[in-house]
C-alpha cells in the first residue's frame, strides 16, 4: 500500500515532464545553428571568396565615387 501512495505521484509527475516542451525551442535553435556552421565549413572557401569580390567591389566604387587614386 506504501509503495502504491508513493507511484501516483511520481508517475503524474513523470508524465508531465515527458509532455512538458519548453526545452523544445531551445533545442531547434541549436539544430540550426548547428546546420549553419555545418555549411559555413563546407563552402568556407566559396564564402571567402565571395566575400573577397564583395569588398573588392566597396573598394573600387568607394575610389570612384571620390576620385581617389593611391
Amino acid at each position: 500500500m506504501m509503495l502504491m501512495s508513493l507511484w501516483s505521484p511520481l508517475r503524474r509527475k513523470a508524465e508531465k515532464f515527458l509532455r512538458d516542451e519548453d526545452g523544445a525551442g531551445v533545442v531547434e535553435m541549436i539544430m540550426i545553428i548547428a546546420v549553419v556552421i555545418i555549411v559555413a565549413i563546407i563552402f568556407r572557401d566559396q564564402l571567402i571568396s565571395f566575400v573577397q569580390r564583395l569588398m573588392g567591389r566597396a573598394e573600387t566604387t568607394s575610389n570612384d565615387m571620390f576620385n581617389y587614386n593611391p
